[in-house]
């Protein structure tokens, strides 16, 4: 899916593939405390090829002033900030900065193999 549309998805949890020497688009980055070193390397990576930062996850909520040099921070509930950032990216007046004060309201999960079962009942 993210070939067909000309997109690339990159896990640093089992390497890192050379970047382009030119970049056009964004990096969207989203990290742990614990991975910060790896997060800022590759932070340094992406602004020497002038690409745009998108950054949220515990790492970047728990401390965004460490971070004023990314281009976009989509902090505390994605599912929440991240909708209100992708709709001000498509109007042209995305911010740095996106946060909230209210939580996701968690669902109770479903078994999978009750949507398993739906999905065989479906396809007969």
């Amino acid at each position: 899916m993210l070939q067909e549309n000309g997109q690339k998805l990159i896990d640093t949890n089992v390497g890192i593939s050379p970047m382009k020497t030119s970049f056009g688009g964004y990096v969207f980055i989203s990290a742990m405390s614990i991975q910060s070193e790896s997060a800022n390397q590759i932070i340094e990576r992406c602004k020497r090829l002038n690409a745009k930062i998108v950054a949220g996850g515990p790492l970047f909520t728990s401390s965004p002033e460490y971070y004023q040099q990314i281009d976009h921070l989509v902090l505390d509930e994605a599912e929440i900030t991240l909708p209100l950032f992708l709709r001000d990216l498509s109007e042209g007046k995305a911010k740095q900065l996106y946060t909230t004060d209210e939580w996701r309201i968690l669902q109770p999960l479903r078994s999978p193999f009750g949507i398993l079962y739906r999905l065989m009942i479906i396809l007969r």
